[in-house]
């Protein structure tokens, strides 16, 4: 035969020899003798269920969360938080230490703290709300802390009380003070409002 004639080749001979050629090691032929299909890959379906229980436990937080926001909290809990930071925007308060140093004479005024602080419900209940919009009162006993020529360790303490509702000063009254003049006399009234302002 000329090598440089054709060599043809039916499509049964083509199956035929496919057929008979041995598979790859390891793999199982099947009944027609070609080898089979290689088997579906398996899903990893691991990191869904971590997933899925990861969302799950977030939403069980998040509900508790809410709830117990819905419910808010005790009126003494919400004393509690609200105490120091009322008292460290008095004492900061630029306006307060105007108005302390003009009552006292020739005093330079230091820091206030809430000796004492009350709150009062809208329904009576222990129940403050989620962010205090339960509270219908608040009385504050307001402790300013000076220093003067005479009198190193000054203080004067002052009851304000207030509409938390309607965010306005209800009433304020001079308790005691080691001033060695007659605060009692003097109107509260100014001080009270600027402490409001801080203070809503």
């Amino acid at each position: 035969m000329n090598e440089h004639e054709k060599i043809k080749i039916s499509w049964d001979e083509v199956e035929r020899v496919g057929a008979d050629a041995p598979a790859p090691a390891g793999t199982p032929r099947s009944e027609e003798g070609l080898p089979p299909l290689p088997p579906p890959r398996r899903r990893v379906i691991w990191p869904w269920v971590v997933g899925g229980a990861g969302f799950l436990l977030l939403m069980l937080i998040v509900l508790t969360v809410t709830r117990f926001e819905r419910r808010g909290q005790t009126v003494d809990a919400w004393v509690a938080n609200e105490r120091p930071q009322w008292a460290a925007e008095i004492s900061g308060s630029a306006t307060v230490k105007k108005y302390i140093e003009d009552i006292h004479p020739m005093v330079t005024y230091k820091r206030a703290a809430i000796s004492e602080m009350r709150a009062v419900t809208v329904d009576g209940s222990n129940n403050a709300g989620p962010r205090g919009e339960n509270i219908s009162e608040v009385e504050v006993l307001v402790t300013f802390y000076w220093e003067g020529p005479v009198t190193k360790d000054g203080f004067t303490e002052v009851r304000f009380n207030y509409d938390y509702q309607g965010r306005q000063l209800k009433s304020q009254r001079f308790e005691r003070s080691n001033a060695k003049i007659n605060l009692a006399t003097v109107d509260w009234f100014k001080v009270g409002v600027a402490l409001g302002t801080l203070l809503y």
